[in-house]
């Protein structure tokens, strides 16, 4: 590993493992391979030595190079949200029976950056409702007893996230959770033209430095599924990127500590209006394609 890789902040897994010359390190697994055109690439983090050098739990990751969907017209739109919905089908039922699914958006719907899980909930199939009140119309509808929440950030709600989602959990009587977040990669390149699924559930904002509460199986008691689109990249992680990409493997000491001064930011896209709308849309599109029976 380059030395400049432990100071690179990114949620994606595919930009954390490690690559070397003669192959996969021990740990860990990649294969990639194509989803209805779509490129996938499959990261599987072995066993606890793999997730000690990704720093990521034991799981599944995979990544989908999307491209600028906002470009695209809806045939193909259709096809890429089939691609993605059908693999998180997949996840989805390797738990075994499902009977209800909560789907959470988190983030901030004032931040844009921030607002794709909020924005994907507004086009959710919640339906839990029509089941509880017209089981024989819920029969019709073909999909899974669906309902949705978007629980907020502390900072206006005054409560963890991940405590309103296990309250949704309980009441719910949820069997499993598709969360749906934004991430931080290290790449520019990256932001907004691809999604990340993950049947390890989430920690939010470990990608910013921000860690919360995590969403996963062991706080909410049922498997929990990731959905994220990176949208930020840390400023100096943009440094470090570029110096490894111009094969500088070492930094001196007075540039370090220029980078570690706590005065990092964060840089997103500048049409970031449209395409966090646009990918927001892909999203519940492919978890509604997801959840149909």
């Amino acid at each position: 590993m380059s030395r400049l890789q432990k100071y690179v902040r990114t949620d994606m897994a595919l930009e954390a493992c490690p690559k070397e010359e003669s192959g996969a390190y021990r740990g860990i697994s990649a294969r990639e391979y194509e989803k209805g055109g779509v490129p996938v690439t499959e990261i599987s983090v072995l066993n606890e030595e793999g997730a000690s050098l990704l720093r990521k739990p034991i799981g599944r990751y995979l990544t989908f190079s999307v491209g600028k969907i906002w470009f695209l017209g809806d045939e193909q739109r259709n096809v890429v949200a089939k691609a993605i919905g059908e693999e998180i089908k997949a996840l989805l039922y390797s738990f075994g029976e499902i009977k209800t699914v909560l789907i959470v958006g988190l983030g901030n719907r004032q931040m844009i950056s921030d607002a794709i899980g909020p924005f994907t909930i507004k086009g959710i199939s919640a339906n839990r409702h029509v089941k509880e009140n017209d089981p024989s119309l819920f029969k019709k509808l073909g999909s899974l007893c669906t309902c949705a929440l978007s629980p907020g950030v502390s900072a206006e709600t005054g409560l963890e996230a991940a405590d309103v989602v296990l309250g949704a959990v309980k009441a719910s009587e949820a069997s499993a959770v598709i969360a749906v977040d934004a991430l931080a990669s290290k790449s520019v390149e990256r932001l907004g033209t691809t999604v990340q699924i993950a049947n390890t559930g989430i920690m939010p904002g470990s990608g910013i430095g921000n860690r919360r509460s995590a969403i996963d199986k062991k706080t909410l008691g049922v498997p929990v599924i990731s959905v994220g689109v990176p949208t930020v990249v840390d400023s100096s992680t943009l440094v470090f990127e570029t110096l490894e990409r111009a094969g500088v493997t070492d930094i001196s000491p007075a540039l370090e500590r220029e980078l570690e001064n706590g005065k990092s930011f964060f840089v997103t896209l500048k049409d970031a209006d449209t395409v966090i709308n646009e990918m927001a849309k892909l999203l519940s599109h492919s978890i509604n394609i997801a959840l149909t029976v």
